[in-house]
């Protein structure tokens, strides 16, 4: 019986974590959307590459690149507020969209021709010389093939990308413990308090692991989805007869200090993702439901 209690104790908590975690992710993304860093990483990451204002704006100016500015808006709260550049740029219709830039610089020869290419490169006005000297390259090893040329094209530019989704998810980790802090402080998600509360409740305990299963059947795979999860179950843990809120505060410097301690703890387990806390409540339950195996006999007795 203990190790039910406990386990169901464990499932409460994560449950708390991954709604949480869920409430963060889509705070963040609102962050991101309003603040439009998406766009803005990907266009620094497209002067980076580049290395020339001029060739940047004619391609954010192509049909293929200027389309999905048009389609790219918020959603939710912030639904009026049109993205001016893409979020996202797909590879192939960055390699097109070069090549036909490159093209239209020299309209009377084939850009398909690699002397031609390379002429074109050298001839940019006011290309870095990094820059020129890597489509030369490029140009030399594609030996003729326009479609060998393209998917370079397509290989640099997804490593590129690759690398500054990296440098963004590194930089919006401040972010994200921030988020997690506020939202655990202001929803008072103590994790010393929660555990505690639900160990000795036996009807909170029963409430939060019906909800905890319904919140793993329903595991969002999109953020629309995490969205309207987030929604259905943010109202479920902030119900009176649940660990969430703030109903008193600490009293005295020791009882402080164990709060802080407690939201630390809620934060940086937040932080983790809501990915990651639907997955250990999947485990957690399907635990729970298996049962502990009993441990096989050791000899015959006669030992």
């Amino acid at each position: 019986m203990f190790g039910s209690v406990v386990l169901e104790v464990l499932i409460g908590i994560a449950f708390v974590y991954a709604v949480l975690s869920l409430t963060c992710t889509v705070i963040n993304e609102y962050i991101a959307a309003f603040l439009k860093l998406r766009p803005r990483m990907m266009e620094a990451g497209l002067r980076s590459m580049l290395k020339n204002d001029q060739l940047v704006d004619d391609l954010y100016n192509h049909p293929l690149i200027n389309t999905l500015s048009n389609t790219e808006s918020m959603r939710g709260l912030f639904s009026v507020m049109a993205v001016d550049k893409p979020a996202y740029i797909p590879a192939q219709s960055f390699s097109v969209a070069l090549l036909d830039i490159v093209k239209a610089r020299c309209p009377e020869q084939d850009a398909g021709e690699i002397n031609v290419f390379a002429s074109v490169v050298e001839g940019a006005k006011a290309v870095d010389c990094d820059l020129k000297n890597m489509l030369v390259a490029f140009a030399e090893q594609a030996e003729g093939n326009l479609a060998k040329l393209q998917a370079m094209l397509e290989k640099w530019f997804i490593s590129t990308m690759e690398q500054l989704s990296a440098w963004y998810r590194k930089q919006m980790q401040l972010v994200v413990f921030l988020v997690a802090l506020g939202l655990a402080a202001a929803t008072n998600a103590d994790t010393l308090e929660i555990a505690g509360r639900i160990y000795h409740d036996t009807a909170m305990r029963g409430t939060i692991v019906l909800s905890a299963v319904e919140a793993a059947n329903a595991r969002p795979d999109d953020l629309v989805a995490g969205r309207q999860v987030a929604r259905t179950y943010a109202a479920k843990v902030t119900d009176p007869q649940l660990p969430l809120g703030w109903r008193e505060f600490p009293q005295g410097f020791g009882q402080w200090l164990q709060k802080l301690l407690g939201l630390l703890l809620t934060t940086f387990a937040v932080s983790l993702g809501a990915p990651f806390w639907f997955d250990m409540l999947n485990k957690i339950m399907n635990f729970r439901w298996s049962g502990v195996k009993p441990r096989p006999a050791s000899g015959d007795g006669s030992k």
